[in-house]
């Protein structure tokens, strides 16, 4: 079946299609990259996080979650922030988090020697959308090296904001003109941090520490350089995560966020990016490639 398919013994992954849950990998140990792309529950115990992604490169979580709560209640912090949509890696919608729901369909799933590929759409999670799918693929460069192509498509609603983060650490953007905002959160500078307090809140308010471009080029990129000591870092390690967006957006921001604060490992902040668009029955394709690097980009 190896040799048939042309899967080499190196290349790993699987797909957990009664979970929900698609991964791709390449390499082995430290050494080793891995991708995995989420499309089970968002109700029970579950987040609001269909088509969440993640990344590993260099033996550590280059796009580390949020994961268990302050407190596992009906607190606002819980319900509002860590287990909304706009604290994952995913596209909110009409600035609402995704409705609970069971699961997604798989569309693709292929692995092959040096590159991988899965597909999952989920219109079901937002009633405005005709589409709510993402593409995502993750190709072996050599030397060590992987990049992740991703594609997220959405049809429908008025309002698209896509929230990406990467490690712990500063965040440097080329192409951009950002300008800080001067008081308030991502909702308003007159908002006040966590005043969202309703479960059907965005969670916009969470988000503080905001720079935006109102103009932004249809191509940019951001590069978060991994804070050493913070989920695997070491100092002199001196790895990135580069961002590479070609997509035309009505506006860009910044905006720091805190994870669950009683987590002793948990790093003090996390730098999100906010990809926004805006136009009546909206259709989007948010283009991206993730290039995962240590001292020298590649791409």
């Amino acid at each position: 079946a190896i040799a048939r398919n042309a899967v080499d013994s190196t290349t790993g992954g699987r797909h957990l299609t009664g979970y929900g849950l698609a991964s791709l990998e390449f390499g082995k140990g430290p050494e080793g990259k891995a991708l995995w792309l989420y499309y089970g529950r968002t109700t029970g115990h579950g987040h609001r996080d269909r088509l969440n992604f993640g990344l590993y490169a260099f033996g550590m979580d280059m796009t580390p979650d949020l994961g268990y709560p302050e407190f596992a209640g009906t607190q606002p912090e819980r319900r509002v922030w860590t287990a909304n949509s706009i604290s994952h890696n995913v596209l909110t919608v009409n600035s609402k988090g995704q409705r609970t729901d069971w699961t997604g369909f798989p569309r693709h799933f292929k692995r092959l020697q040096g590159f991988g590929a899965m597909e999952v759409e989920s219109p079901n999670v937002y009633p405005q959308t005709r589409e709510y799918s993402r593409s995502m693929m993750l190709v072996d460069a050599g030397h060590g090296n992987a990049y992740v192509v991703d594609f997220l498509r959405a049809a429908g609603g008025d309002d698209h904001l896509l929230s990406f983060h990467g490690p712990a650490g500063p965040v440097t953007a080329t192409g951009l003109k950002l300008v800080r905002q001067k008081s308030g959160t991502y909702a308003g500078e007159d908002v006040e941090l966590r005043a969202d307090t309703e479960a059907t809140s965005p969670g916009y308010s969470y988000l503080f520490n905001v720079e935006r471009d109102l103009n932004p080029p249809a191509a940019f990129v951001l590069d978060w350089a991994a804070e050493p000591g913070k989920r695997g870092a070491k100092p002199g390690d001196d790895v990135h995560l580069r961002w590479h967006v070609n997509t035309e957006c009505a506006d860009v921001a910044l905006a720091d966020a805190e994870p669950p604060r009683n987590k002793p490992d948990n790093p003090k902040r996390l730098r999100y990016a906010l990809l926004h668009r805006v136009g009546q029955d909206l259709t989007s394709m948010f283009a991206s490639v993730l290039e995962p690097y240590r001292k020298i980009p590649f791409l």
